[in-house]
């Protein structure tokens, strides 16, 4: 018995409803990643000069809780260097994670039905 069901066949097709292929897809994703990338690494330099003082501003609540006699101790020779750059990136990704959530959503929406995009737009907002 030979099926020829639509269902079927668009079951193993290469393409979705609008006929766009997988590499199409993964081209899109490749450029949302490219541009949530650009993002982060431009409020990153934008933070960079500003490490220093970022770092002594987070310090200053540990620094109030220590004695006089107590200090900062520094226990590998490049984590003077790597803490502020650490938190640089970690602010980076904070500050642009709406540019994030912006570019997953630009991906993922499309092949969602309205129903769904219902469902997930309360979420967001």
């Amino acid at each position: 018995m030979q099926h020829d069901n639509k269902d079927t066949k668009k079951e193993y097709n290469d393409f979705d409803e609008q006929g766009e292929s997988l590499t199409s897809h993964l081209i899109e994703l490749r450029q949302r990643i490219i541009y949530i990338l650009i993002g982060v690494v431009a409020i990153f330099l934008i933070c960079l000069p500003f490490s220093q003082t970022l770092f002594e501003q987070f310090a200053q609540p540990v620094l109030r809780s220590l004695s006089a006699t107590e200090n900062l101790i520094i226990r590998r020779p490049l984590d003077s260097f790597l803490i502020p750059l650490k938190l640089c990136l970690f602010l980076s990704i904070l500050f642009s994670l709406p540019w994030i959530l912006y570019q997953i959503w630009g991906f993922v929406a499309p092949g969602l039905y309205r129903k769904e995009k219902n469902i997930v737009m309360p979420l967001i907002f």
